[in-house]
């Protein structure tokens, strides 16, 4: 039984409230991830495989910007016309144990931190590296169209540590309402975000 006072929050409204703005970062970040896999091949215009994508990367944290951020960017597949991944580079090694194909969000999330374990422990070079500016934000332009890694590194602001989250990035993106590619990308960071000062302060996302 729930009971709620006139003019109050029952205890699970609030706490769905709260998972709802604790998944927004995470759902802004994703999208692009999520958007990975068509619903039908189809129903989708074929990739310019050839053409330039920009990619606009936004770090804040509600109004706080979060800049002079280090992030690499690794190309980790081609792509076809028709919206298929193939590993390339330094990563077509690791096709015995990396799997492209039918991945769910969930999929999605846990190959990119198994890339990011061979990132580091293979000590990779980076495709393309930049950092936030004064506005929390950083565009890079001339990318080749493909799937690709973004790393971020940890930060300090104010009274709090931000860690960012590895994430899969399908460049050209998909629009989300006509289904064509948009080879103007924009992301938001997925991080995480704890008290700087420890303690009993806690981690929170």
């Amino acid at each position: 039984i729930i009971r709620k006072k006139k003019g109050g929050e029952t205890s699970m409204e609030r706490k769905k409230n709260n998972f709802g703005k604790r998944v927004v970062a995470y759902l802004l970040a994703v999208l692009m991830c999520i958007s990975i896999v068509p619903v039908s091949a189809s129903a989708l215009s074929k990739i310019d495989i050839g053409r330039d994508v920009s990619l606009k990367v936004i770090y804040k944290d509600g109004s706080r910007e979060l800049s002079d951020v280090s992030f690499s960017l690794y190309r980790v597949a081609e792509v076809t016309e028709n919206a298929k991944c193939r590993l390339t580079g330094d990563f077509k090694k690791y096709e015995d144990t990396v799997s492209l194909k039918n991945l769910d969000a969930a999929g999605w999330k846990n190959t990119a931190l198994t890339l990011k374990g061979y990132v580091q422990r293979d000590n990779l070079s980076a495709t393309r590296t930049a950092k936030t500016d004064a506005t929390g934000a950083f565009v890079l332009s001339n990318l080749e169209t493909g799937l690709y890694l973004m790393l971020g590194d940890r930060t300090v602001s104010g009274d709090y540590i931000y860690t960012t989250e590895p994430v899969l990035l399908f460049l050209p993106g998909r629009d989300a309402v006509s289904g064509e590619w948009n080879y103007d990308v924009s992301v938001h960071v997925k991080y995480d975000r704890d008290h700087s000062g420890g303690g009993d302060g806690g981690k929170e996302d």
